[in-house]
């Protein structure tokens, strides 16, 4: 694996240019890291919001429905893992 960023002793050795060439090519790298982790948070979100309404909607309904018989739930399981098997 490459090393990114230059060693304690290597920054001891380097001059004040070349301290901070590696300053501005780590910011860059970090800069870009931002971009990257925010793209993908804008891509997920989305996803994240849809399941999470998903969640909400059905607590809410469990609260207000009456529950089925425990025979009845048990039908709709094995249907369910019939049908996705």
């Amino acid at each position: 694996m490459p090393q990114v960023l230059p060693s304690r002793a290597e920054l001891a050795r380097m001059t004040p240019a070349q301290r901070a060439k590696a300053r501005r090519a780590i910011w860059a790298i970090l800069a870009e890291t931002d971009i990257h982790i925010e793209r993908e948070s804008q891509r997920r979100d989305p996803a994240v919001a849809f399941g999470q309404a998903v969640r909400d909607n059905a607590r809410l309904m469990e609260r207000y429905v009456p529950r089925d018989p425990d025979y009845v739930i048990a039908e709709r399981r094995r249907i369910l893992i019939e049908a996705t098997s």
